[in-house]
């Protein structure tokens, strides 16, 4: 499913404060993603910034606040320190806070209407015939089912493991989002209908079930 190219609108939140005045598990969910998206070998500064900064927007917006340069500062800092074996050894570390501000400024995230989706598929109860099965792949069934009831079109919706990936707790990759969906094939609670074409950038899918 295609979604709007627009950053997360938070300009109703309260600055983040400097990263260690935050939430202990908020600072945890920082430094896992800081380690997950630092720099393993050289040339992919960019690559792993760009991740990082999608990841970090989101955080943000999950927590309810908006960036401030002193928490950004902090993050960058951890990233950094992390990263400095595989970076340009002719640019300092103010020139890629630099870069990564500039980054930060720039980028907009696409996964704003899938989370909407989640945070009401969230609320709801998995499908019987799911019980008993795996936390991960009952959420991504309470997903297919949200993108279903929110389209309208005969059970039918887009949706790609990359966004599985991006809201499902526990689904830690493109894959594992494309490996659960698979397994709701296998199950019956889901039907491919459609694989990924040049202008369709996800496969199509139709619901089964009725509850």
């Amino acid at each position: 499913m295609d979604v709007p190219d627009e950053d997360i609108s938070n300009d109703d939140f309260p600055e983040a404060p400097r990263l260690g005045e935050c939430d202990p598990k908020l600072i945890k969910d920082v430094e896992t993603l800081v380690k997950k998206f630092a720099c393993v070998k050289s040339k992919t500064t960019n690559k792993q910034q760009l991740r990082l900064i999608r990841e970090l927007k989101f955080l943000l917006y999950r927590n309810a606040m908006s960036d401030s340069w002193e928490w950004k500062s902090d993050v960058h800092k951890l990233w950094f320190d992390l990263s400095t074996p595989y970076l340009d050894i002719t640019m300092s570390e103010q020139d890629y806070l630099i870069e990564f501000m500039d980054k930060w400024s720039r980028l907009r995230r696409k996964n704003q209407e899938n989370e909407a989706v989640w945070n009401r598929a969230k609320q709801k109860a998995a499908p019987a015939l799911l019980s008993g099965k795996p936390q991960a792949l009952q959420d991504t069934a309470k997903l297919c089912r949200e993108w279903a009831l929110k389209n309208k079109k005969d059970g039918v919706f887009n949706l790609g493991g990359k966004q599985v990936e991006w809201v499902v707790p526990g689904v830690n990759s493109q894959v594992g989002g494309f490996r659960y969906l698979n397994l709701l094939v296998n199950l019956k609670v889901i039907k491919l209908t459609q694989r990924a074409k040049a202008h369709v950038r996800t496969n199509q899918w139709r619901y089964l079930l009725n509850d």
